[in-house]
Protein backbone atom coordinates (compact mmCIF):
# COMPACT_ATOMS: atom_id res chain seq x y z
CA UNK A 1 0.00 0.00 0.00
CA UNK A 2 1.23 3.69 -1.05
CA UNK A 3 -0.18 5.36 2.09
CA UNK A 4 -1.99 4.04 5.42
CA UNK A 5 -5.67 3.88 4.61
CA UNK A 6 -8.24 6.20 5.79
CA UNK A 7 -11.63 4.60 6.61
CA UNK A 8 -13.85 7.77 5.81
CA UNK A 9 -12.74 8.23 2.11
CA UNK A 10 -12.63 4.25 1.56
CA UNK A 11 -16.16 4.28 2.78
CA UNK A 12 -17.47 7.27 0.31
CA UNK A 13 -15.11 4.95 -2.30
CA UNK A 14 -17.59 2.50 -2.18
CA UNK A 15 -20.24 5.06 -3.60
CA UNK A 16 -18.43 6.43 -6.00
CA UNK A 17 -21.59 8.67 -7.09
CA UNK A 18 -24.62 10.34 -5.97
CA UNK A 19 -27.12 11.94 -7.90
CA UNK A 20 -29.17 14.96 -6.95
CA UNK A 21 -32.21 16.93 -8.38
CA UNK A 22 -33.34 19.84 -7.64
CA UNK A 23 -36.13 22.43 -8.33
CA UNK A 24 -37.31 25.59 -6.45
CA UNK A 25 -40.97 24.33 -5.77
CA UNK A 26 -42.01 20.88 -4.92
CA UNK A 27 -44.58 21.12 -7.88
CA UNK A 28 -42.10 21.24 -10.29
CA UNK A 29 -40.87 17.51 -9.00
CA UNK A 30 -44.26 15.74 -8.86
CA UNK A 31 -46.56 17.21 -12.07
CA UNK A 32 -46.68 17.09 -15.55
CA UNK A 33 -43.04 17.47 -17.32
CA UNK A 34 -41.06 17.15 -14.14
CA UNK A 35 -42.57 14.18 -12.54
CA UNK A 36 -41.77 12.23 -16.03
CA UNK A 37 -38.70 13.76 -15.76
CA UNK A 38 -37.71 12.78 -12.34
CA UNK A 39 -38.83 8.95 -13.04
CA UNK A 40 -36.82 8.98 -16.25
CA UNK A 41 -33.39 9.50 -14.05
CA UNK A 42 -34.37 7.28 -11.51
CA UNK A 43 -34.95 4.70 -13.65
CA UNK A 44 -31.70 5.18 -15.80
CA UNK A 45 -29.78 5.00 -12.75
CA UNK A 46 -32.33 2.07 -10.25
CA UNK A 47 -33.76 0.66 -13.67
CA UNK A 48 -36.79 -1.60 -13.04
CA UNK A 49 -38.09 -4.69 -14.31
CA UNK A 50 -40.75 -3.91 -16.48
CA UNK A 51 -42.30 -0.94 -18.77
CA UNK A 52 -45.34 1.09 -17.80
CA UNK A 53 -48.23 -0.56 -19.83
CA UNK A 54 -50.14 2.23 -20.57
CA UNK A 55 -46.63 3.38 -22.46
CA UNK A 56 -45.96 6.19 -21.30
CA UNK A 57 -42.26 4.96 -20.38
CA UNK A 58 -41.58 3.65 -23.69
CA UNK A 59 -38.46 5.41 -23.86
CA UNK A 60 -37.31 4.59 -20.54
CA UNK A 61 -34.65 2.44 -18.89
CA UNK A 62 -35.16 -1.06 -18.01
CA UNK A 63 -32.75 -3.43 -15.86
CA UNK A 64 -31.16 -3.45 -12.73
CA UNK A 65 -30.04 -1.32 -10.86
CA UNK A 66 -26.97 0.16 -10.65
CA UNK A 67 -26.18 1.06 -6.97
CA UNK A 68 -26.35 4.71 -7.42
CA UNK A 69 -28.29 6.85 -5.10
CA UNK A 70 -30.86 9.10 -7.04
CA UNK A 71 -32.70 11.87 -4.61
CA UNK A 72 -35.11 14.74 -5.09
CA UNK A 73 -34.88 18.45 -3.15
CA UNK A 74 -37.09 21.46 -3.28
CA UNK A 75 -37.67 24.31 -1.40
CA UNK A 76 -40.54 25.69 -0.55
CA UNK A 77 -42.48 29.06 0.15
CA UNK A 78 -41.84 30.20 3.60
CA UNK A 79 -44.60 29.45 6.02
CA UNK A 80 -42.62 29.47 9.84
CA UNK A 81 -38.75 29.81 10.26
CA UNK A 82 -37.75 26.32 9.24
CA UNK A 83 -39.56 26.02 5.82
CA UNK A 84 -37.59 28.82 3.82
CA UNK A 85 -34.58 26.22 4.09
CA UNK A 86 -34.47 22.93 1.79
CA UNK A 87 -36.67 20.23 2.57
CA UNK A 88 -35.96 16.75 1.57
CA UNK A 89 -38.01 14.86 -0.76
CA UNK A 90 -37.42 11.45 -1.32
CA UNK A 91 -37.54 10.16 -4.38
CA UNK A 92 -39.53 6.89 -5.26
CA UNK A 93 -36.44 4.87 -6.06
CA UNK A 94 -34.64 5.70 -2.80
CA UNK A 95 -34.66 2.02 -0.97
CA UNK A 96 -35.22 3.68 2.43
CA UNK A 97 -35.44 6.39 5.09
CA UNK A 98 -31.86 5.18 5.94
CA UNK A 99 -30.28 5.51 2.88
CA UNK A 100 -31.81 8.66 2.19
CA UNK A 101 -30.43 10.32 5.31
CA UNK A 102 -26.97 9.68 4.38
CA UNK A 103 -27.00 12.60 2.05
CA UNK A 104 -26.67 14.92 4.60
CA UNK A 105 -29.65 16.73 4.03
CA UNK A 106 -31.52 18.58 7.13
CA UNK A 107 -34.08 21.55 6.67
CA UNK A 108 -33.28 22.97 9.52
CA UNK A 109 -29.50 23.13 9.25
CA UNK A 110 -28.51 24.42 5.57
CA UNK A 111 -24.51 24.14 5.93
CA UNK A 112 -25.45 20.79 5.35
CA UNK A 113 -25.60 21.33 1.61
CA UNK A 114 -22.32 22.87 0.95
CA UNK A 115 -19.87 20.76 -1.52
CA UNK A 116 -17.86 19.70 1.63
CA UNK A 117 -21.05 18.10 3.42
CA UNK A 118 -22.44 16.50 -0.08
CA UNK A 119 -19.06 15.28 -1.26
CA UNK A 120 -18.19 13.76 1.95
CA UNK A 121 -20.38 10.36 1.58
CA UNK A 122 -19.56 9.81 -2.34
CA UNK A 123 -16.73 9.89 -4.97
CA UNK A 124 -18.72 12.03 -6.97
CA UNK A 125 -22.02 14.57 -7.01
CA UNK A 126 -24.17 15.47 -10.04
CA UNK A 127 -26.58 17.96 -9.94
CA UNK A 128 -29.85 18.09 -12.08
CA UNK A 129 -31.51 21.84 -11.60
CA UNK A 130 -35.44 21.87 -12.86
CA UNK A 131 -35.52 25.34 -13.53
CA UNK A 132 -39.39 26.74 -13.88
CA UNK A 133 -40.85 30.35 -14.02
CA UNK A 134 -37.37 32.17 -13.67
CA UNK A 135 -35.70 31.41 -10.29
CA UNK A 136 -34.54 34.90 -8.58
CA UNK A 137 -30.70 34.74 -7.78
CA UNK A 138 -31.27 36.53 -4.13
CA UNK A 139 -33.98 34.03 -3.32
CA UNK A 140 -32.56 30.72 -1.05
CA UNK A 141 -32.74 28.01 -4.24
CA UNK A 142 -30.88 31.07 -6.42
CA UNK A 143 -28.13 31.32 -3.89
CA UNK A 144 -28.02 27.57 -3.41
CA UNK A 145 -27.25 27.21 -6.89
CA UNK A 146 -24.77 29.53 -7.06
CA UNK A 147 -22.35 28.36 -4.02
CA UNK A 148 -22.80 24.74 -5.80
CA UNK A 149 -21.57 26.09 -8.73
CA UNK A 150 -18.72 27.85 -7.43
CA UNK A 151 -18.01 24.66 -5.22
CA UNK A 152 -18.14 22.99 -8.47
CA UNK A 153 -15.24 25.65 -10.01
CA UNK A 154 -13.02 25.43 -7.56
CA UNK A 155 -9.92 24.00 -8.52
CA UNK A 156 -9.53 20.75 -5.92
CA UNK A 157 -13.10 20.05 -7.15
CA UNK A 158 -12.42 19.36 -10.42
CA UNK A 159 -14.22 16.41 -12.08
CA UNK A 160 -16.18 16.02 -8.44
CA UNK A 161 -19.12 17.92 -9.01
CA UNK A 162 -21.34 18.11 -12.34
CA UNK A 163 -24.43 20.13 -12.86
CA UNK A 164 -26.60 20.41 -15.44
CA UNK A 165 -29.50 23.27 -15.94
CA UNK A 166 -32.74 22.23 -17.22
CA UNK A 167 -35.21 25.31 -18.05
CA UNK A 168 -38.03 24.07 -18.65
CA UNK A 169 -40.07 27.28 -19.57
CA UNK A 170 -38.68 30.20 -21.56
CA UNK A 171 -38.34 32.53 -18.82
CA UNK A 172 -35.61 30.02 -17.35
CA UNK A 173 -33.50 30.09 -20.19
CA UNK A 174 -31.67 33.19 -19.61
CA UNK A 175 -32.29 34.24 -15.82
CA UNK A 176 -28.62 35.20 -13.82
CA UNK A 177 -28.34 33.15 -11.41
CA UNK A 178 -24.47 34.16 -10.26
CA UNK A 179 -21.58 31.15 -11.20
CA UNK A 180 -24.27 28.68 -11.88
CA UNK A 181 -24.69 30.26 -15.25
CA UNK A 182 -21.32 29.41 -15.82
CA UNK A 183 -23.04 26.20 -16.66
CA UNK A 184 -24.12 25.64 -20.55
CA UNK A 185 -28.15 25.26 -19.88
CA UNK A 186 -30.46 23.24 -21.41
CA UNK A 187 -33.62 24.24 -23.04
CA UNK A 188 -36.29 21.66 -22.52
CA UNK A 189 -36.85 22.20 -26.51
CA UNK A 190 -33.62 20.84 -26.91
CA UNK A 191 -34.64 17.42 -25.89
CA UNK A 192 -36.93 17.25 -28.93
CA UNK A 193 -40.25 16.18 -29.80
CA UNK A 194 -42.42 15.37 -25.97
CA UNK A 195 -42.88 11.63 -25.97
CA UNK A 196 -39.12 11.33 -26.57
CA UNK A 197 -37.82 14.39 -23.79
CA UNK A 198 -38.22 12.31 -20.49
CA UNK A 199 -36.22 9.07 -22.22
CA UNK A 200 -32.98 11.53 -23.83
CA UNK A 201 -32.50 13.49 -20.28
CA UNK A 202 -32.33 9.94 -18.62
CA UNK A 203 -29.70 9.47 -21.57
CA UNK A 204 -28.32 12.33 -21.25
CA UNK A 205 -27.61 12.16 -17.12
CA UNK A 206 -26.17 9.06 -17.78
CA UNK A 207 -23.93 10.53 -20.17
CA UNK A 208 -22.89 13.81 -18.74
CA UNK A 209 -22.72 11.65 -14.92
CA UNK A 210 -20.28 8.99 -16.93
CA UNK A 211 -18.43 12.15 -18.16
CA UNK A 212 -17.90 13.02 -14.79
CA UNK A 213 -16.76 10.03 -13.55
CA UNK A 214 -13.85 9.59 -17.08
CA UNK A 215 -12.83 13.33 -15.63
CA UNK A 216 -13.89 14.42 -18.74
CA UNK A 217 -16.42 17.10 -18.87
CA UNK A 218 -16.46 17.49 -22.66
CA UNK A 219 -16.30 13.70 -23.37
CA UNK A 220 -18.52 11.56 -25.54
CA UNK A 221 -19.18 8.27 -25.39
CA UNK A 222 -18.22 6.59 -28.24
CA UNK A 223 -20.37 3.46 -29.15
CA UNK A 224 -18.86 1.07 -31.54
CA UNK A 225 -21.58 -0.80 -33.92
CA UNK A 226 -20.82 -3.91 -34.72
CA UNK A 227 -23.13 -5.32 -37.96
CA UNK A 228 -22.78 -7.65 -40.60
CA UNK A 229 -23.14 -5.46 -43.76
CA UNK A 230 -25.12 -8.83 -45.55
CA UNK A 231 -28.22 -8.54 -43.48
CA UNK A 232 -27.18 -5.97 -40.35
CA UNK A 233 -26.33 -2.53 -42.75
CA UNK A 234 -29.88 -1.29 -42.61
CA UNK A 235 -30.47 -1.46 -38.54
CA UNK A 236 -26.50 -0.48 -38.00
CA UNK A 237 -27.47 2.93 -40.47
CA UNK A 238 -30.67 3.65 -38.55
CA UNK A 239 -28.47 3.03 -35.08
CA UNK A 240 -25.90 5.57 -36.46
CA UNK A 241 -28.16 7.84 -37.61
CA UNK A 242 -30.17 7.59 -34.30
CA UNK A 243 -26.40 8.30 -32.08
CA UNK A 244 -25.64 11.13 -34.50
CA UNK A 245 -29.16 12.72 -33.36
CA UNK A 246 -28.20 13.40 -29.67
CA UNK A 247 -25.03 15.58 -29.94
CA UNK A 248 -23.70 14.14 -26.52
CA UNK A 249 -22.84 10.76 -28.16
CA UNK A 250 -20.76 9.81 -30.80
CA UNK A 251 -20.83 6.62 -33.44
CA UNK A 252 -17.96 4.08 -33.97
CA UNK A 253 -19.26 2.71 -38.04
CA UNK A 254 -16.13 1.23 -39.80
CA UNK A 255 -17.26 2.19 -43.02
CA UNK A 256 -17.09 6.47 -42.23
CA UNK A 257 -14.19 6.21 -39.16
CA UNK A 258 -11.96 3.85 -40.82
CA UNK A 259 -10.00 6.22 -43.21
CA UNK A 260 -8.46 5.58 -46.83
CA UNK A 261 -4.54 4.76 -46.36
CA UNK A 262 -4.95 3.95 -42.15
CA UNK A 263 -3.94 0.93 -40.89
CA UNK A 264 -7.67 -0.60 -40.71
CA UNK A 265 -7.44 -3.22 -38.15
CA UNK A 266 -5.66 -1.21 -35.57
CA UNK A 267 -8.45 1.49 -36.15
CA UNK A 268 -10.85 -1.47 -35.23
CA UNK A 269 -9.16 -2.67 -32.61
CA UNK A 270 -8.73 0.64 -30.84
CA UNK A 271 -12.53 1.55 -31.64
CA UNK A 272 -13.43 -1.71 -29.89
CA UNK A 273 -11.06 -0.69 -26.75
CA UNK A 274 -12.57 2.49 -26.32
CA UNK A 275 -16.04 2.47 -26.84
CA UNK A 276 -18.97 0.75 -25.75
CA UNK A 277 -20.13 -1.59 -27.99
CA UNK A 278 -23.53 -2.16 -29.55
CA UNK A 279 -23.37 -5.94 -31.23
CA UNK A 280 -26.32 -5.74 -34.24
CA UNK A 281 -26.58 -9.88 -34.17
CA UNK A 282 -28.33 -10.79 -36.68
CA UNK A 283 -28.32 -14.12 -38.62
CA UNK A 284 -25.26 -13.78 -40.53
CA UNK A 285 -23.07 -12.07 -37.55
CA UNK A 286 -21.32 -14.97 -36.45
CA UNK A 287 -20.24 -16.35 -39.85
CA UNK A 288 -18.47 -13.24 -40.54
CA UNK A 289 -14.74 -13.42 -38.90
CA UNK A 290 -14.61 -9.94 -37.65
CA UNK A 291 -17.41 -9.84 -36.13
CA UNK A 292 -16.53 -12.06 -34.07
CA UNK A 293 -12.84 -10.89 -33.96
CA UNK A 294 -14.62 -7.53 -32.54
CA UNK A 295 -16.99 -9.34 -29.81
CA UNK A 296 -13.81 -11.02 -29.09
CA UNK A 297 -12.00 -7.38 -28.64
CA UNK A 298 -15.12 -6.64 -26.61
CA UNK A 299 -14.51 -9.39 -24.33
CA UNK A 300 -10.88 -8.95 -23.72
CA UNK A 301 -10.85 -5.39 -23.09
CA UNK A 302 -14.09 -5.75 -20.51
CA UNK A 303 -16.10 -3.13 -22.88
CA UNK A 304 -18.90 -2.02 -21.75
CA UNK A 305 -21.07 -4.32 -23.92
CA UNK A 306 -25.21 -4.86 -25.49
CA UNK A 307 -26.09 -7.52 -27.84
CA UNK A 308 -29.26 -6.90 -29.38
CA UNK A 309 -30.48 -10.10 -30.70
CA UNK A 310 -32.19 -9.44 -34.23
CA UNK A 311 -32.17 -13.23 -35.33
CA UNK A 312 -35.04 -14.41 -37.17
CA UNK A 313 -34.23 -18.30 -36.54
CA UNK A 314 -36.86 -19.88 -34.14
CA UNK A 315 -34.45 -22.40 -33.16
CA UNK A 316 -31.05 -21.28 -32.32
CA UNK A 317 -27.82 -23.33 -33.06
CA UNK A 318 -25.52 -23.63 -29.89
CA UNK A 319 -23.79 -20.62 -28.03
CA UNK A 320 -20.44 -20.26 -30.01
CA UNK A 321 -19.91 -16.20 -28.77
CA UNK A 322 -18.39 -15.00 -25.56
CA UNK A 323 -21.99 -13.30 -24.76
CA UNK A 324 -22.78 -15.19 -20.88
CA UNK A 325 -21.57 -11.63 -19.46
CA UNK A 326 -23.39 -9.49 -21.59
CA UNK A 327 -26.81 -7.43 -21.34
CA UNK A 328 -28.71 -8.27 -24.39
CA UNK A 329 -32.05 -6.42 -25.81
CA UNK A 330 -34.43 -6.97 -28.82
CA UNK A 331 -36.16 -4.89 -30.47
CA UNK A 332 -39.57 -6.20 -31.79
CA UNK A 333 -40.96 -2.75 -31.67
CA UNK A 334 -37.81 -0.43 -33.63
CA UNK A 335 -37.37 1.04 -29.93
CA UNK A 336 -33.46 1.80 -30.68
CA UNK A 337 -33.57 3.96 -28.27
CA UNK A 338 -33.99 0.90 -25.74
CA UNK A 339 -30.67 0.11 -27.32
CA UNK A 340 -29.16 3.39 -25.92
CA UNK A 341 -30.65 2.74 -22.48
CA UNK A 342 -28.67 -0.62 -22.20
CA UNK A 343 -25.72 0.39 -23.54
CA UNK A 344 -25.01 3.83 -21.27
CA UNK A 345 -26.29 2.13 -18.42
CA UNK A 346 -23.33 -0.56 -19.01
CA UNK A 347 -21.14 1.77 -19.76
CA UNK A 348 -22.01 3.63 -16.50
CA UNK A 349 -22.14 -0.19 -14.28
CA UNK A 350 -17.95 -0.54 -15.99
CA UNK A 351 -17.48 3.03 -15.17
CA UNK A 352 -18.59 3.04 -11.58
CA UNK A 353 -16.37 -0.38 -11.07
CA UNK A 354 -13.29 0.95 -11.80
CA UNK A 355 -13.89 4.29 -10.25
CA UNK A 356 -14.52 2.91 -7.13
CA UNK A 357 -11.10 0.98 -7.64
CA UNK A 358 -9.51 4.44 -8.35
CA UNK A 359 -11.04 6.02 -5.43
CA UNK A 360 -10.06 3.11 -3.16
CA UNK A 361 -6.19 3.34 -4.26
CA UNK A 362 -7.08 7.17 -3.25
CA UNK A 363 -8.04 5.91 0.27
CA UNK A 364 -4.74 4.23 0.69
CA UNK A 365 -6.59 0.73 0.84
CA UNK A 366 -5.37 -1.11 -2.36
CA UNK A 367 -2.37 -0.16 -4.88
CA UNK A 368 -3.99 -0.26 -8.25
CA UNK A 369 -0.29 -1.35 -9.71
CA UNK A 370 -1.02 -4.94 -7.98
CA UNK A 371 -5.06 -5.23 -8.62
CA UNK A 372 -5.97 -7.21 -11.34
CA UNK A 373 -9.86 -5.71 -12.64
CA UNK A 374 -12.43 -7.93 -13.93
CA UNK A 375 -15.50 -5.87 -15.33
CA UNK A 376 -18.02 -8.88 -15.43
CA UNK A 377 -18.11 -12.01 -13.51
CA UNK A 378 -17.41 -14.33 -16.45
CA UNK A 379 -15.06 -17.14 -16.11
CA UNK A 380 -13.89 -16.56 -19.91
CA UNK A 381 -13.74 -12.64 -19.55
CA UNK A 382 -11.21 -13.45 -16.45
CA UNK A 383 -8.99 -15.84 -18.92
CA UNK A 384 -8.82 -13.08 -21.69
CA UNK A 385 -7.87 -10.51 -18.59
CA UNK A 386 -5.45 -12.79 -17.32
CA UNK A 387 -3.29 -13.28 -20.67
CA UNK A 388 -3.48 -9.58 -21.53
CA UNK A 389 -2.10 -9.46 -17.75
CA UNK A 390 1.25 -11.92 -18.45
CA UNK A 391 1.18 -10.09 -22.23
CA UNK A 392 1.68 -6.63 -21.02
CA UNK A 393 1.50 -6.12 -17.30
CA UNK A 394 1.47 -2.42 -15.84
CA UNK A 395 4.45 -0.72 -14.67
CA UNK A 396 6.04 -0.05 -11.16
CA UNK A 397 8.42 2.22 -11.02
CA UNK A 398 12.27 1.57 -12.34
CA UNK A 399 14.98 -0.65 -10.77
CA UNK A 400 18.48 0.54 -9.44
CA UNK A 401 19.65 0.57 -12.86
CA UNK A 402 16.79 2.99 -14.11
CA UNK A 403 15.32 0.38 -16.25
CA UNK A 404 11.53 0.24 -15.97
CA UNK A 405 10.31 -2.85 -14.09
CA UNK A 406 6.56 -4.42 -14.11
CA UNK A 407 4.34 -5.88 -11.90
CA UNK A 408 5.15 -9.68 -11.66
CA UNK A 409 1.78 -11.94 -11.31
CA UNK A 410 3.26 -13.38 -7.54
CA UNK A 411 2.72 -9.61 -6.88
CA UNK A 412 -1.06 -8.87 -7.60
CA UNK A 413 -2.68 -8.77 -4.62
CA UNK A 414 -6.09 -8.27 -5.66
CA UNK A 415 -8.44 -10.01 -8.77
CA UNK A 416 -11.80 -7.74 -8.61
CA UNK A 417 -14.98 -7.88 -9.66
CA UNK A 418 -17.85 -5.91 -9.75
CA UNK A 419 -20.19 -8.48 -8.43
CA UNK A 420 -19.68 -11.70 -6.69
CA UNK A 421 -19.20 -14.99 -8.92
CA UNK A 422 -22.33 -17.53 -8.48
CA UNK A 423 -21.83 -19.85 -5.82
CA UNK A 424 -21.49 -23.20 -8.59
CA UNK A 425 -18.91 -20.75 -10.50
CA UNK A 426 -16.57 -19.29 -7.20
CA UNK A 427 -14.65 -22.66 -6.83
CA UNK A 428 -13.52 -22.84 -10.30
CA UNK A 429 -13.09 -18.83 -10.61
CA UNK A 430 -11.05 -18.58 -7.24
CA UNK A 431 -8.70 -22.22 -8.93
CA UNK A 432 -8.43 -19.80 -11.97
CA UNK A 433 -6.69 -17.05 -10.00
CA UNK A 434 -4.72 -18.72 -8.23
CA UNK A 435 -3.15 -20.89 -11.42
CA UNK A 436 -2.30 -17.13 -12.55
CA UNK A 437 -1.73 -15.30 -9.14
CA UNK A 438 -0.66 -17.81 -6.25
CA UNK A 439 -0.98 -14.64 -3.84
CA UNK A 440 -4.41 -13.03 -4.58
CA UNK A 441 -7.59 -12.97 -3.23
CA UNK A 442 -10.86 -13.37 -5.59
CA UNK A 443 -13.21 -9.98 -4.07
CA UNK A 444 -15.68 -7.87 -5.36
CA UNK A 445 -15.31 -3.67 -3.82
CA UNK A 446 -17.04 -4.40 -0.74
CA UNK A 447 -15.12 -7.27 0.41
CA UNK A 448 -11.64 -5.55 0.59
CA UNK A 449 -10.75 -4.45 4.20
CA UNK A 450 -9.43 -1.55 5.53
Amino acid sequence: MAQTADPARAIAALTPLKILIVAEKEATLTEDVGRSFVTAIQRAFQGGLTEAPDGSEKYYSVGDELGVEVQTLHWVPKKNPNLDSPAPSIAEGARTVADAATAAFDNRVEERLTAERLLASCGHLFVVALLKDAPAAEGKFGQWLDRVATDALRPDHENRIGLLPVALDTQSEDVRLGQFNEFQRLPVSDLGEHALRAGYLGLLVLQRAWSLLTKDADGRMKLFISHAKKDGAAIALAMKAQILSLRWLQPFYDACDILPGAPWRRVLRNGVRDSAIVVLRTDIYEQRPWCVQEIQWAEEFGCPSVVVDLRAASTMPRESLPVAGMVTVTIYDGNLIRILNAALREAMRVRLFRRTIELLEKAGVVDQRKVVTVPRPSISTMGLVFERFLQDPPQNGCDEQGKKRTITPDEVEWVVTPEPFRESLRAPAERLVAAYFKNAKLVNPRDITF
